[in-house]
């Protein structure tokens, strides 16, 4: 590296770097002063907590230094239009990008916006570059995924597949140490609705929109036996016009999920243990439930504005083949109780449970109580789980799982 920093095409010049909390700068390094000359790779190495993220952030542009400066081609980086430095510096940091539905390419294609116009369209020649940056460090599987991989069983197959039912169960009755194939049938299916739901209600949470889960194409790998990961090559979705039209969001959604997946997961088990359809039911229900609760503290701010999934249909009576909005369109964050109520209002899941709402009159997660057990409190080491009819009211109230004795 140039240590008089001719060539350079980023310099630190006695750079203090930090945090301000009021009136008081806490600085966490100070009196910095390096080179990077363009087409080398420079690394920066130190252990966790030594303020390398803070480093790279105040470089970056994206908070102010404390003291000192950072130079760009010579030129004061605070100085620079936002949008021009956003065109010369790009970062990445452990930040999660939240992208609902976004396939890989459109991941990388977010690095072009600053470069496009005001209707924040990719151009061909912004493609060319997408394109060029995926081939350069050989992401093309990642980017564009054509296939599942092949120990990935489509949701499809799954459904049909009564040997590879049976031989999940039996896995997981194993480790779940009971002898009752039902109970871990049971298990099963409240598992692998669970994730239907999370995925579902998490892409109307983040980004108002339903999204298409062709059993055909949703991917479903074992771990341990059972499904317990999906994968999706292909992603699309719907959106209702209104985004307050929930009506029409719990029929696309029960469709997608519902009908889609829990239906024939739910007569496939049912083909191969001894379950109650209404038991089944109940589970569905719950795990519903469980995913509001888990999305129910995201904050509406960061789902504001988040860019929208590859492919979008306005929602109609009959599902079209394609369709697609801008990239830089934008989805408003929509709250999943409302949604989740209006499906508990749906057959199969109506009448699965006892549940109030809360004051927007979407559905208050605490409050649901189901009508079936899922049969959890016959395992070895079991209890009652919190929305179980079997568990006390005061701790149903509290929000506490009871052991067995």
């Amino acid at each position: 590296m140039d240590p008089t920093g001719a060539q350079a095409a980023l310099r630190l010049v006695d750079l203090t770097v930090g945090y301000r909390q009021g009136r008081h700068a806490v600085a966490v390094l100070t009196g910095l002063g390096a080179v990077a000359r363009r087409g080398e790779l420079t690394v920066l190495l130190g252990p966790n907590g030594t303020g390398k993220s803070t480093l790279l952030r105040t470089v970056a542009g994206l908070q102010p230094p404390l003291a000192g400066g950072v130079l760009l081609d010579g030129v004061e980086l605070s100085r620079l239009h936002p949008r021009e430095r956003a065109r010369r510096v790009g970062v990445v940091l452990t930040d999660r990008v939240d992208l609902p539905l976004g396939r890989g390419r459109e991941l990388v294609g977010l690095g072009r916006h600053p470069h496009t116009d005001l209707t924040g369209r990719l151009t061909d020649h912004d493609r060319d570059i997408v394109t060029w940056a995926i081939d350069a460090v050989d992401a093309g599987p990642l980017a564009e995924p054509e296939r599942l991989p092949r120990a990935v069983l489509s949701a499809a197959a799954l459904y049909g597949d009564r040997a590879a039912l049976v031989r999940a169960v039996a896995e997981l009755a194993e480790r779940m140490g009971t002898a009752e194939t039902r109970v871990a049938a049971s298990t099963l299916f409240l598992g692998y609705a669970a994730r239907l739901w999370s995925v579902a209600l998490g892409c109307w949470a983040r980004g108002g929109t339903v999204p298409d889960l062709p059993a055909d194409l949703l991917g479903v790998e074992a771990v341990g036996g059972s499904p317990t990961r999906l994968l999706l090559a292909d992603v699309g979705g719907w959106r209702p016009a209104d985004p307050g039209d929930l009506p029409t969001a719990a029929t696309l959604l029960l469709a997608a999920v519902v009908d889609g997946h829990l239906r024939p997961m739910a007569a496939a088990l049912r083909a191969v243990t001894r379950l109650a359809e209404g038991l089944l039911w109940g589970n569905a229900a719950s795990a519903l439930v469980g995913a509001v609760r888990v999305l129910d503290g995201t904050p509406a701010e960061s789902a504001a504005g988040v860019a929208p999934p590859a492919a979008v249909f306005p929602a109609s009576a009959s599902f079209p083949a394609s369709a697609s909005f801008p990239a830089s369109a934008s989805f408003p964050a929509s709250s999943p109780r409302g949604l989740a109520a209006e499906v508990l209002r749906r057959a199969p899941l109506e009448g699965a449970g006892r549940w109030g709402r809360d004051r927007a009159g979407g559905l208050d997660p605490s409050s649901f109580v189901r009508r079936s057990c899922c049969l959890f409190y016959r395992t070895r080491r079991g209890g009652t789980c919190g929305d179980c009819p079997l568990t006390p009211a005061a701790a149903i109230r509290a929000g506490r799982r009871t052991e067995s004795p």
